[in-house]
């Protein structure tokens, strides 16, 4: 016969074995659980002339968690928010299926910041009239080289700066994995410097164009600078999500151009003055560059990009601060032994056939064209002069250079281990900067093979 003392006894031993485990327990998993006792232990009482359990009744002990309900756990995935409770159970089913991609936010935010990459050089491109007929259009640099001949130092000291530039954030990232610090860091610089260029715009340099010359190029080349690491990073966040997450950014990097057109049209149709006009066309860079800055704070947040952040088993990113002079040597010599384990797989092993085959004919085409630029004459006849050919050899060119790309860039990541497909993504980056420095530099060999000034 069990006594009120042993029942007391029992019922004692059981409240501190759970305290026992309780204060054992990580502070990660503390789970709320209810202590109720055996039902051998249990005796009623009279409360109110009705009869109650002493750890209260049936309905007040559901109101507890029970012992083989999970954890509350905050959520801080921003595209958690506003999502029913049905989402919530059915993202709880498994490790092995990422969450959905809510609303495609991690889509758009890739999307903008291929907007954001070429900004830059599209901006300053695009205003080709504002650089040369207005603000180096003076007595003194009318016929001056540097403004005759403005775009090709443009090209020059953009492209090159930002191959440079590109190389070596690519091969100084210790660890197998983007240093993302970079990316607000380069997009902050590109801020800065477009507010330089604002207040360049406002300012009268008439009588000084060789100085705002310098000071342009200098602007082109750092805005250049922070757009390759920009761009280089950028590709390697996306290198570990589902391909068509870089094809974001290559189809960014093609709308920043048609984005860059059309603002530069409104600016000037709504603002005649030349300066008046630089000013809005430029504060849109900015503006662009801000909603890009947001973006790279935004994505870390979201839950379908924090599932691929977990899924890639690797080596993580060094604190560079911590490194000594003999500590970059040795890492820098690491990093070119994986790259060159990365080099020796390449995406699809036949895609550069068609690739070769379009610029060995469209070349030539081009060459043949009526192509004459103001001032220059012809080294040779002109042996295609339909300009209709001209329109569907750009058309042609247009068309592959965008899908290649776009195929190359998204293979190119998958075809190594997961721990290696951030340095893939940066290297496919590098590589594509590299060509597009290539082409300029060659279309600025052909046109001189092609023309002569006049005498």
């Amino acid at each position: 016969m069990t006594t009120t003392s042993d029942r007391d006894t029992s019922a004692n031993y059981d409240v501190n074995k759970f305290a026992n485990s309780f204060n054992s327990q990580d502070e990660s998993n503390v789970q709320l659980i209810s202590v109720t006792p055996k039902p051998e232990q249990s005796f009623i009482t009279k409360r109110n002339g009705a009869a109650h359990s002493e750890f209260g009744s049936p309905d007040e002990k559901n109101k507890f968690i029970s012992l083989n309900s999970a954890p509350v756990q905050l959520d801080p995935g921003l595209d958690s928010l506003h999502r029913s409770a049905q989402f919530t159970n059915d993202e709880k089913h498994s490790l092995d299926h990422p969450p959905p991609d809510r609303y495609r936010m991690v889509f758009f935010i890739f999307l903008i910041h291929g907007i954001g990459i070429l900004m830059p050089w599209n901006m300053f491109i695009t205003a080709k009239k504002y650089f040369e007929d207005y603000k180096l259009d003076t007595p003194t640099s009318k016929d001056a080289t540097y403004r005759s001949e403005f775009m090709f130092y443009l090209g020059i000291v953009s492209q090159v700066s930002c191959a440079l530039i590109s190389c070596v954030n690519t091969f100084f990232q210790f660890g197998g994995r983007a240093s993302t610090r970079r990316i607000a860091i380069a997009i902050f610089m590109m801020v800065i410097i477009f507010i330089f260029t604002v207040i360049l715009a406002m300012i009268d340099t008439s009588s000084i164009p060789l100085i705002f010359f310098g000071l342009t190029m200098a602007s082109a080349s750092l805005l250049n600078c922070c757009g390759g690491v920009y761009q280089n990073l950028t590709f390697g966040l996306a290198a570990i999500l589902p391909m068509k997450y870089t094809n974001a950014i290559v189809l960014g990097t093609n709308l920043s151009g048609v984005f860059t057109s059309v603002i530069n049209l409104l600016s000037i149709a709504g603002a005649p003055n030349p300066r008046t006009s630089a000013v809005y066309y430029f504060i849109v860079a900015i503006v662009v560059l801000l909603v890009a800055f947001d973006c790279y704070f935004l994505l870390p947040l979201t839950k379908y990009y924090q599932y691929y952040l977990k899924s890639v088993h690797g080596s993580q990113p060094v604190d560079e601060k911590k490194m000594a002079c003999g500590d970059y040597l040795r890492a820098f010599v690491d990093s070119c032994k994986t790259y060159w384990v990365v080099i020796k797989k390449p995406g699809p092993k036949r895609v550069w056939i068609p690739i070769v085959l379009r610029a060995l004919v469209l070349i030539p085409v081009y060459l043949l064209c009526n192509y004459q630029p103001i001032g220059v004459v012809r080294r040779f006849p002109v042996y295609i002069p339909s300009d209709i050919v001209f329109i569907l050899a750009g058309i042609i060119m247009a068309f592959t250079s965008g899908y290649y790309s776009s195929l190359s860039m998204m293979y190119g990541p998958k075809e190594v281990e997961p721990s290696m497909m951030g340095r893939a993504g940066m290297m496919m980056a590098f590589f594509l900067v590299l060509g597009i420095t290539s082409g300029v530099n060659l279309s600025l060999v052909l046109q001189r093979l092609v023309t002569t000034k006049l005498v």
